[in-house]
């Protein structure tokens, strides 16, 4: 009976840890120190995502500590940043690609309005 009641405490011990959630949060900020709304985070190569309050915070639950998390919001470029503790902080930085589109035409309907 001793023994039973043992198998059955591992068995329950067992099943809690392989069940438990590893959490990651942190801050994301601009390159000046202002904190980022709205910034999606994602574990890489899964579903699971998270996006910063308007105070730059977020937290997400992954399945263990591996892997890393994606930082990206429009007009900042997208970091990959590998999971080393429970608390990353991240700089996101303005991305410095710019888009011609002298050819298009909404830029020739913009420019006819503005010589008028």
């Amino acid at each position: 009976m001793k023994n039973l009641f043992f198998i059955i405490l591992i068995t329950l011990f067992s099943s809690a840890i392989s069940n438990a959630k590893y959490v990651v949060s942190g801050i994301v900020t601009d390159n000046e120190g202002y904190e980022m709304a709205n910034v999606l985070v994602k574990l890489e190569g899964t579903s699971l995502t998270a996006i910063t309050n308007f105070d730059g915070y977020y937290s997400i639950e992954i399945p263990d500590s591996s892997g890393a998390l994606i930082f990206s919001q429009k007009s900042f470029r997208t970091q990959k940043i590998k999971i080393t503790s429970t608390q990353i902080n991240v700089i996101m930085i303005f991305s410095d690609i710019l888009i011609k589109t002298q050819n298009s035409q909404k830029w020739h309907i913009s420019r006819k309005t503005i010589a008028n």
